[in-house]
């Protein structure tokens, strides 16, 4: 299997049910959103995340 590499940016954001910005990460492309996410959730803590199926898996 042929290793990928990607380069860039992503941008996690943590909003409240209003749509204001409570927490934000921007992190490098290469890191795992299971990993980023962790580190949101610490900051605010919330009885409930929405978050994509990335979320859900290991890194």
């Amino acid at each position: 299997m042929k290793r990928m590499n990607f380069y860039g940016f992503k941008m996690h954001i943590q909003l409240t049910d209003q749509e204001l910005i409570m927490s934000y990460v921007v992190a490098p492309a290469s890191y795992h959103d299971v990993v980023v996410e962790e580190e949101i959730i610490d900051q605010f803590p919330h009885p409930f995340t929405l978050a994509d199926k990335g979320v859900l898996s290991e890194p």
